[in-house]
């Protein structure tokens, strides 16, 4: 038996897959945790799912459209994405390290880098998956 604990916002902060039941549901609600009982086979990523109205629901993917994932480096070159929901948190990295974040008011990013290498991408917004892509700006 699977048993899902999500928050207020129905994000899954914990999972447990218990293999020997009996009892255990009565020790959550001693504890006055607010948890989902569900036979499943295996545990559910919180990463693809969260739980709406007492049920495992998968998260909703981004629809992102991208022009280009190739650009020219020091050029007037830019990969733009669209479709993302509005004020989405995004982050630009290089080899692990940040270079670049905040949130796009109108769910569009442009980039455009002075320097060759791989850029990832990565976009957040609760309650949709994250997105994550890897962008090359050649010399």
């Amino acid at each position: 038996m699977l048993f899902l604990v999500p928050d207020e916002t129905g994000r899954i902060t914990q999972a447990n897959k218990v293999y020997d039941p009996k009892g255990y549901d009565r020790r959550l609600d001693e504890a006055g945790v607010n948890y989902v009982k569900v036979n499943h086979p295996g545990v559910l990523s919180p990463d693809e799912w969260m739980v709406i109205d007492g049920a495992p629901t998968e998260r909703p993917v981004m629809a992102i459209a991208i022009n280009k994932v190739a650009i020219k480096a020091g050029d007037n070159d830019a990969a733009v994405l669209t479709g993302a929901p509005k004020d989405v948190a995004f982050s630009v990295s290089v080899q692990g390290s940040e270079v670049w974040s905040g949130t796009l008011p109108d769910g569009e990013l442009e980039l455009s880098v002075p320097t060759p290498g791989l850029y990832q991408i990565t976009l957040t917004k609760w309650p949709y998956r994250d997105f994550a892509m890897t962008i090359e700006a050649v010399a």
